[in-house]
């Protein structure tokens, strides 16, 4: 939980889980996310894991696939290395349909489903749920269920 600590639950930033996961990838990174705004720590965890040799996919909804969002992930993305997919509109069910997903894989073992979009706001400021799952079989579906969307060109390259 991000935000308000109670008695209840200790609140622990999701920006603090998503970059201690970071700087733990050793290989893969997948990346999910409505909204991407770069902020500084998350451009330096990035380019640190790409130093490490570790490969970067994100996809996050744009523009181009749905003409009701404002957000931009090419310029947010810009000089991070990372392979950048896309669910183009005509592979969506309906007009309208949204990328809502907000998920975090790290080396097909460690998955982070949160509520909080990749932005300085979700991830510091609002009060945001996440499930953080090490091992089991969770991280690995998420990761073929994306590799098999893009074998079917369900998703894209951007």
């Amino acid at each position: 939980v991000s935000g308000p600590t109670s008695s209840v639950v200790h609140a622990r930033r999701t920006e603090q889980v998503l970059l201690q996961l970071i700087g733990e990838a050793r290989h893969d990174i997948l990346l999910l996310t409505f909204g991407l705004q770069m902020h500084d720590d998350l451009r330096t965890a990035l380019t640190a894991a790409t130093k490490r040799g570790v490969t970067i996919t994100i996809l996050a909804e744009d523009p181009a696939d749905n003409p009701g969002f404002n957000g931009n992930p090419a310029n947010a993305l810009a000089n991070v290395a990372v392979r950048r997919l896309r669910w183009p509109a005509n592979q969506r069910p309906v007009a309208g349909a949204a990328l809502h997903a907000k998920v975090v894989v790290i080396d097909a073992t460690t998955a982070l489903i949160t509520s909080a979009n990749l932005t300085k706001r979700a991830a510091g400021d609002n009060i945001e749920v996440g499930d953080l799952i090490r091992g089991e079989d969770v991280p690995e579906r998420l990761t073929a269920h994306d590799n098999r969307l893009l074998q079917q060109s369900v998703l894209t390259t951007a």
